[in-house]
C-alpha cells in the first residue's frame, strides 16, 4: 500500500530515497531516522520516557552526593569544597588533594540537576561553619574564592566567609587571609593580624543574589600585594609593608573571630585596628556558601574571569 502524500511514512521513505549521494543528503538522512526513532518511542510509550527521567531524579536525591555537580576543578586548586554530599558532616575535597573539611553546624541547602542549580552550604548569622583539619603553613602566595550569597537583600552585620585561624572552632586568637563583608555589605580581605591591612570594594553586595569574590595575595619579597575582584572583575587594590603571618592552623568557612577586622572606608592600607574602626558585628555568615577553593598560586584576571563565567549558571 502506497503511502498518502503529506504522511509522516511518505515523507521519510521520500527523503531517504532523495539522500543518496551528497553528504548533506547522507546526513540529512541520518537526522530523518533519529527523528523518526525518537516519534517512534514517545508514540510507543511516552510515560516510559518521563519514567526514566524521574528515576533519574530521584537516584540523584537518595545517593549521597550530587553525580550531575561533580565537575573537576580548573586551576589546580590547593583545596575545593563543592558542598555536593547530600548528608553527613564531611566536605570533600574535590582537587584530589585530601583537604577536605569538618561542618561544625549549618545546612546542606539541595540542589536540583534539573533547574542546574547546585547545592550549597548554608549558615546563619550566630551559628554554622566548617574547617580543615591542621596544616603545618599555609601557602605563601594564593589565590582565595568562593561564591557567596547574603539571606537577604539588605541584610546588615557582614560575616566571615573564609579565613585561617589558629583554632578549629570557637574564637581563633591568631587570624589571617581572610574574606569577608562589613556591616554596610562591602566584601573586604585582610592580612596580618595585629597589625592588620585591609582592602575593601567601593560597592556593596549584600543584595541576596549570588556574588563570586576572589582574592590574591602575593606572599615574600612582594610583601603583600592584593587584588580583590568580584564576579570576575578588579574592585580594590593594596600593597603594604606587611606579608601573611606563618604559624600552623585551619581554613574555616562560615565563623571565626571577627573583632580584628576592617570595615571600608578606612586608610585601608594602613588601617589602625581599633575599635573604632572594628569589624563585622555578626560572627557567621548570613547567608549561603558555594564552591570555596583556595589555589597555591596567584590567578590572573583571564583565570578568574573564567571561573565566574564557567560556574555562574549554576547560580
Amino acid at each position: 500500500m502506497r503511502a498518502a502524500p503529506g504522511s509522516f511514512r511518505h515523507w521519510t521513505g521520500a527523503v531517504a530515497r532523495a539522500a543518496v549521494g551528497s553528504p548533506r543528503r547522507r546526513t540529512l538522512t541520518a537526522l530523518v531516522a533519529g527523528v523518526a526513532t525518537a516519534l517512534a518511542v514517545v508514540g510507543g510509550s511516552a510515560a516510559a520516557a518521563f519514567t526514566a527521567t524521574t528515576a533519574s531524579q530521584l537516584t540523584t536525591v537518595n545517593t549521597t552526593t550530587y553525580p550531575c555537580f561533580t565537575r573537576s576543578p580548573a586551576d589546580s586548586p590547593y583545596f575545593y569544597w563543592a558542598y555536593n554530599e547530600a548528608s553527613g558532616t564531611s566536605f570533600t575535597d574535590s582537587s584530589g588533594n585530601n583537604r577536605g573539611a569538618v561542618m561544625l553546624s549549618g545546612t546542606r541547602t539541595a540542589g536540583t540537576c534539573i533547574a542546574n542549580a547546585s547545592p550549597v552550604f548554608t549558615t546563619t548569622a550566630t551559628s554554622g561553619g566548617a574547617f580543615l583539619t591542621y596544616t603545618t603553613a599555609p601557602p605563601t602566595d594564593i589565590t582565595i574564592e568562593t561564591w557567596f550569597k547574603t539571606a537577604a537583600n539588605g541584610t546588615t552585620g557582614g560575616g566571615r566567609m573564609i579565613g585561617y585561624g589558629n583554632m578549629p572552632n570557637g574564637s581563633s586568637t591568631t587570624y589571617d587571609r581572610v574574606a569577608y563583608m562589613d556591616n554596610a555589605g562591602h566584601v573586604c580581605f585582610e592580612m596580618n593580624f595585629g597589625n592588620p591591612a585591609s582592602i575593601c570594594t567601593g560597592s556593596t553586595y549584600n543584595d541576596g543574589t549570588w556574588h563570586l569574590v576572589d582574592v590574591s595575595v602575593v606572599g615574600g619579597n612582594a610583601q603583600g600585594a592584593r587584588v580583590l575582584y568580584i564576579d570576575g572583575v578588579s574592585q580594590a587594590t593594596g600593597v603594604s609593608a606587611r606579608t601573611s603571618s606563618s604559624y600552623g592552623g585551619y581554613w574555616r568557612v562560615g565563623s571565626d573571630a571577627v573583632g580584628d577586622l576592617q570595615t571600608a572606608g578606612n586608610s585601608l592600607n594602613t588601617a589602625s585596628g581599633t575599635s573604632a574602626n572594628s569589624g563585622p558585628t555578626n560572627t557567621s555568615w548570613p547567608g549561603s556558601l558555594d564552591n570555596t577553593a583556595v589555589y597555591s598560586a596567584i590567578l590572573t584576571q583571564t583565570q578568574v574571569t573564567a571561573h565566574f563565567n564557567n560556574s555562574k549558571n549554576a547560580r
